[in-house]
C-alpha cells in the first residue's frame, strides 16, 4: 500500500512540475495600447487643470485681501496649495509623455497574416500564419 502511494505521488509531482500553462498571456493589441493612451491623456488634463484651477484661485484670493493694521497675520497655507498646484502641473508631464509613447505603439503594432514556408509531404506549402508585426520607422 506504501508503494502505491509513493508511486502515485511521485506521478502527480512529476505531472504538475513539467505541464505547461493552460493559458498562454495574450501580447496587448492596438485597442490595448489606444485605451491605455486614452486613460493616461484624459489623467494629465485633469492634472494640469486642477493645478492651474488651484493656483489661479489661490492667487486671486491672495491678492483680493487686503490686510489693514496690524491685523494681518501671515498663513503658510497659501504657499502650501501654490506649491501643491504646481506639483499637479509638473506631475501632468509624466503622463503626457507616457501617453505619446503609447500612442506609437499602438501604431507600429499590429496583426497580420503572413504568407510562410510550411513542409508538408515532402514539399513546401506556403500557408497564412497569424503574425504580430512591429514596424520601426527610422
Amino acid at each position: 500500500m506504501k508503494k502505491i502511494i509513493v508511486v502515485t505521488l511521485l506521478l502527480v509531482i512529476s505531472a504538475t512540475s513539467f505541464s505547461q500553462p493552460a493559458t498562454k498571456p495574450v501580447p496587448p493589441v492596438k485597442t490595448d495600447y489606444l485605451k491605455k493612451s486614452k486613460s493616461q491623456k484624459t489623467i494629465a488634463w485633469l492634472l494640469l487643470g486642477g493645478g492651474t484651477a488651484v493656483l489661479a484661485v489661490t492667487l486671486i484670493a491672495e491678492a483680493s485681501s487686503v490686510c489693514f493694521g496690524t491685523g494681518c497675520t501671515d498663513h503658510p497655507f497659501p504657499y502650501v496649495v501654490v506649491g501643491l498646484g504646481g506639483a499637479a502641473i509638473v506631475g501632468s508631464i509624466p503622463f503626457f509623455i507616457a501617453s505619446s509613447r503609447n500612442k506609437k505603439k499602438s501604431m507600429s503594432l499590429s496583426f497580420k497574416n503572413e504568407m510562410a514556408p510550411q513542409i508538408q509531404k515532402s514539399s513546401f506549402v506556403y500557408k497564412s500564419l497569424p503574425s504580430l508585426t512591429l514596424r520601426i520607422s527610422l
